[in-house]
């Protein structure tokens, strides 16, 4: 979702993904490098994990 969320944006968009999946904070940068995306910031939240990701 979070990939196809930042496709549809233009270039610098940021975007804040909130997921209470908790392999999301692996899973989500991963997906960032080989895409190409940036993440400029991850935080646990118990469960969760909130990132906000930039498209480049």
């Amino acid at each position: 979702m979070t990939k196809r969320a930042l496709r549809r944006e233009p270039s610098g968009t940021i975007l804040e993904v909130i997921a209470d999946d908790p392999l999301a904070y692996i899973d989500i940068p991963h997906m960032c490098r080989r895409e190409g995306f940036e993440v400029i910031e991850t935080q646990r939240n118990g469960d969760g994990v909130r990132l906000l990701v930039r498209r480049n």
